[in-house]
């Protein structure tokens, strides 16, 4: 399984980072690195995650 996600700035948007060579435990933790992002950063509106 490949997962994604996407950073939604209030300015911006970044570029969809892949994690297709992961498995879904090291996934699962990078997502939970990115999702502190999403309360430490005030610039950050959201963040979507998927996958496929």
């Amino acid at each position: 399984m490949k997962y994604y996600c996407k950073i939604v700035y209030k300015d911006k948007i970044e570029p969809t980072i892949y994690f297709k060579d992961n498995t879904e435990k090291e996934a699962k933790e990078k997502i939970l690195e990115l999702l502190d992002k999403l309360f430490e950063n005030d610039e950050v509106e959201g963040i979507y995650l998927g996958k496929k």
